[in-house]
């Protein structure tokens, strides 16, 4: 676990160690899960993020941003592909 001395000041020095939290689009909020067993163990309810703890790259936005990449990079070889079949 991450130190926090001295103790009520608010502050954490670094991350809380083998856990990590992912955005859940369907209930909008962020689940927290331990790194070594990949098990949820807590969900918040008010929908903003746990403290201290590392985010995954799980995140809507990024995930929608890939794979507009992906079908792009796809679209490109589609056509390369047609190109290389009509002039062979």
């Amino acid at each position: 676990m991450a130190t926090n001395p001295p103790k009520g000041d608010g502050h954490r020095e670094g991350e809380v160690r083998d856990r990590s939290q992912m955005y859940d689009s369907e209930t909008d909020r962020w689940t927290k899960r331990d790194s070594d067993t990949g098990r949820f163990m807590d969900q918040k309810s008010d929908g903003s993020r746990f403290k201290g703890v590392r985010r995954e790259n799980l995140h809507p936005h990024n995930l929608s941003k890939n794979l507009k990449i992906l079908f792009g990079v796809l679209l490109l070889l589609a056509a390369a592909c047609v190109v290389w079949y009509i002039f062979r």
